[in-house]
């Protein structure tokens, strides 16, 4: 495309000379042909470099073309710029769904030795009642303030019994009928 403006330039250029020369030559040897021949050739080599001009003005690309490229140059780089924050973010996630999970599994095991603790405390506290319990049940059977089944009460002291239950009361209440 540059060769064949040059060419068309270098043209109208050398025409002009021709013209502006023929019109001299014309003018000199008092011809009016020449005269108008070189005025013709003058004014259309003129013509024809000026709608050179104007043709390279209006087709020429090269800024938008260059504004194009930048433009396209800094879309790349935001897109790039995107993707990289969208795999940071990505990352970012799993790296807080795998440390979620981490401190679940933590907690399950905190509240299993939690569990395992109380229900060993409890185990204690239940043998250290049962151990009491009997403690109390034998000082109080060599106090003689519990009887031994069969044996008559001493000093005076009678445990009393538990009444028996009436059997026919009993199925009254089976079905909500009160006696």
């Amino acid at each position: 495309m540059h060769l064949i403006a040059n060419r068309t330039l270098i043209a109208s250029s050398a025409a002009i000379f021709a013209g502006a020369a023929l019109l001299t030559f014309g003018v000199m040897a008092e011809s009016l042909s020449r005269t108008i021949a070189g005025v013709a050739i003058t004014i259309s080599a003129a013509l024809a470099s000026s709608l050179r001009v104007v043709h390279r003005w209006i087709t020429d690309t090269a800024d938008e073309r260059r504004a194009l490229l930048d433009a396209q140059l800094r879309a790349d780089d935001e897109r790039a710029k995107l993707v990289a924050a969208q795999y940071a973010l990505e990352a970012e996630r799993k790296r807080i769904r795998i440390d979620a999970i981490a401190a679940g599994r933590r907690a399950d095991e905190a509240l299993q030795l939690q569990t395992a603790m109380l229900v060993q405390r409890f185990e204690e506290d239940r043998a250290g009642l049962a151990a009491e319990s009997l403690e109390a049940a034998l000082r109080m059977i060599v106090e003689g303030k519990l009887l031994e089944p069969g044996r008559p009460a001493a000093r005076g002291r009678a445990v009393i019994p538990f009444p028996l239950q009436n059997p026919e009361h009993e199925r009254t209440r089976d079905r909500d009928i009160s006696s």
